[in-house]
């Protein structure tokens, strides 16, 4: 199988038969073949719509090739769908007959000509039979496209005779898609087949659903379409049940050769037999569903590879082609059907509603397959991480490319992080993703941090955890929010996830190798921000008596280690520059033996005003606040977090005094209006958060 994007065709080599009508079709064609007689026929392939009642005929027309020329019948292919439409469906069909025999047989060319002259005679008794302008216009528009004046249509009939006796050639005419046509036509077609039925050596095979046709038939005629039909169709035969083995392995061919490209860890097969076997597979009941959906798949799927589960995306997709009107519903309303911690089961009034968008022999069947989709729907747990490593439908960040067929802007793709964890083994070119994304904005490298929190719990190999630490422990300041950045109730910034995918890794490791992990990469790295709130983390843990990942022991040895660090960094006064020195200077507070080492560099970086000002400018924060309909962002310096390291009032005399002599400068303005705010507010007895 090359492809199995194709239109609406059956198949035509019994050899890629996959649902066993070749048999049947063999069957037909020896039958076909064997028939001796001179007396014309007409045969009647029933079945419903997309059985594979077209399939059968083109296996009959391929079998009809390997017969012998000399014994093998001429075959006239006819579908009416293509010519839909009255005048120009009585053209096509006496205009095929017309012109196909004399190509086919020298002695047929006089055909022509008398299948003119009997037209117009057929069209006057097609007239009085059902009085319609369509037979008026049949036996008009072949006259005058012949040019043969009318004969005595018994006369005619036997010169058509004759002709065809002598030939000794079998005629099968294949009319195809009957069932298509709109009900007047289906009866004005069976009407001609009939007038034309008593040929001598013509077969007629017709295909179509016998429900439709007998409709249409009582509906145009006013007598029983079943006693008209028998009366026409000589020997009926029905499209053999197709067992739902072969659907199934139908539909499995398709799909191996559609999601060939899949990620092993993209396609659960557990997963998949809960979706497929209790769900989507009744949805498949003739081979055409397979063929319909398996084009649309063929289309969506390949733009997603790699982005979504694959058994998933299979089942989202089979609920878009069949069921609409539920997919619509999914989509519109996916607050209710994501994964989430604060989510909560669709109650069961929505669920009973959701239930009629569904139609009843599906019903059972898609709920079992809407549990497996959205557990947190149903009140089912899943582990969030899982649904998002694992690309299930179900993962918020993953939600919308089920739906808009593309990756979200908004995540990182799978492609684009297989190709950024290849880079693992070299330390520098990993950790420059990060500094390159830095380079658009934080939160650019927060979709980077928050993918490879979900990498780190299983898909990091175990010899590749130390890389990421160093990495992270090294550039770490470079790529999280300075202390000022903007908070909101339910905002998770990428200091907190950095923390986290550290400790994930930690986790992973054996307890004799942690220490000697977390020590090198303290040691060798430069992000003493991110090294101070790890520690502050296992220091936590430790005090709270939880299960920490290291001893009391060992992280007394790694805070001397971290402060080593800042006695390295303030001898260079560059501590003042970084934008987390608060943090820092929380944590050098917290852990030396000498609070006076804090206050002398405290005092040296201050000695000078734009030392003092960009020390008050470190102390700002900000604060996303709404009323109504507005939002806006607010400002503040809380002096109380200042008062341990310095003065305030020697620090509110200076300020003033260069305020006064407007000799602030314009970088340091809004720090020194908020840090005199901050000192009316505290000696108030007031806090920013009150005025907020």
């Amino acid at each position: 199988m090359t492809s199995t994007l194709s239109a609406d065709r059956p198949q035509t080599d019994p050899s890629q038969d996959l649902f066993g009508y070749a048999p049947f079709a063999q069957t037909l064609t020896k039958a076909l073949c064997n028939y001796r007689t001179s007396d014309s026929l007409v045969l009647g392939l029933y079945g419903d719509w997309g059985s594979g009642k077209s399939t059968i005929l083109k296996f009959i027309c391929h079998n009809l090739k390997e017969v012998p020329k000399d014994e093998r019948p001429i075959v006239i292919e006819f579908n009416p769908w293509w010519f839909s439409g009255q005048e120009n469906l009585a053209r096509a069909f006496l205009g095929q007959l017309q012109t196909i025999l004399p190509q086919k047989n020298e002695n047929f060319k006089n055909l022509a000509v008398l299948l003119g002259n009997l037209a117009e005679g057929i069209g006057i008794a097609i007239d009085a039979a059902g009085g319609t302008w369509w037979g008026k216009q049949v036996g008009t528009f072949i006259k005058k496209f012949f040019n043969r004046p009318t004969k005595d249509i018994p006369v005619i009939k036997k010169e058509i005779c004759d002709i065809l006796l002598q030939t000794g050639k079998h005629i099968i005419i294949m009319v195809d898609d009957i069932d298509r046509l709109e009900a007047e036509e289906i009866r004005q077609l069976f009407t001609v087949i009939k007038a034309l039925a008593d040929f001598p050596n013509v077969i007629y095979l017709l295909s179509f659903d016998y429900t439709v046709v007998v409709k249409a038939i009582e509906k145009y005629s006013g007598m029983p379409g079943q006693e008209y039909l028998e009366k026409i169709v000589q020997v009926p035969f029905t499209v053999p049940h197709i067992d739902r083995t072969m659907i199934r392995s139908s539909l499995c061919t398709h799909l191996n050769e559609i999601l060939k490209e899949t990620p092993d860890d993209l396609f659960d097969h557990g997963r998949w037999n809960s979706i497929f076997y209790n769900g989507i597979e009744n949805i498949f009941t003739v081979p055409r569903d397979i063929v319909r959906f398996c084009n649309a798949l063929s289309v969506t799927y390949p733009a997603v590879c790699g982005e979504v589960n694959a058994a998933d995306f299979i089942a989202i997709e089979s609920i878009r082609v069949f069921i609409p009107n539920l997919y619509r519903y999914i989509w519109e309303n996916q607050d209710d059907f994501i994964s989430s911690p604060f989510g909560e089961k669709i109650s069961d009034h929505e669920l009973e509603e959701m239930k009629q968008i569904i139609p009843k022999h599906l019903q059972d069947s898609m709920e079992n397959v809407l549990k497996v989709l959205f557990p947190y729907a149903y009140g089912q747990s899943l582990f969030f991480s899982d649904s998002q490593r694992m690309m299930y439908i179900s993962a918020p960040s993953i939600f919308n490319n089920y739906f808009q067929f593309t990756p979200s802007p908004k995540i990182i793709s799978n492609h684009e992080m297989i190709q950024w964890i290849d880079k693992i083994e070299d330390a520098d070119e990993f950790g420059a993703v990060l500094l390159h994304a830095r380079e658009k904005d934080l939160q650019n490298v927060g979709l980077y941090l928050d993918k490879l929190s979900i990498y780190a719990k299983k898909d990091i190999e175990k010899n590749d955890i130390h890389v990421v630490i160093n990495v992270l422990l090294n550039i770490g300041d470079n790529i999280i929010e300075p202390f000022n950045n903007i908070y909101g109730l339910f905002v998770v910034d990428n200091y907190t996830i950095i923390i986290d995918i550290i400790y994930t890794l930690i986790h992973r490791l054996n307890e004799n190798e942690r220490l000697y992990v977390i020590e090198y990469a303290i040691k060798s790295g430069n992000a003493i921000a991110v090294q101070c709130r790890l520690l502050m983390k296992f220091e936590y843990e430790i005090d709270n008596r939880n299960k920490s990942l290291i001893t009391k022991d060992e992280l007394s040895k790694l805070k001397q280690l971290w402060l080593t660090k800042v006695d390295e960094c303030t001898s260079s006064n560059s501590l003042i520059y970084h934008q987390n020195m608060i943090r820092i200077l929380n944590g050098w507070r917290k852990w030396t033996v000498d609070n006076s080492k804090i206050k002398i560099w405290c005092d040296k970086v201050t000695e000078k005003d734009d030392g003092m000002l960009e020390f008050i400018s470190k102390f700002i924060s900000k604060m996303a606040t709404s009323s109504g309909r507005s939002e806006a962002i607010i400002s503040y310096i809380d002096i109380k977090w200042m008062e341990p390291y310095i003065d305030v009032s020697d620090f509110e005399k200076r300020v003033l005094a260069l305020k006064e002599q407007d000799k602030i400068p314009s970088k340091y303005e809004e720090a020194a209006t908020l840090f005199l705010q901050g000192v009316k507010l505290r000696r108030e007895g007031k806090s920013p958060e009150d005025i907020l």
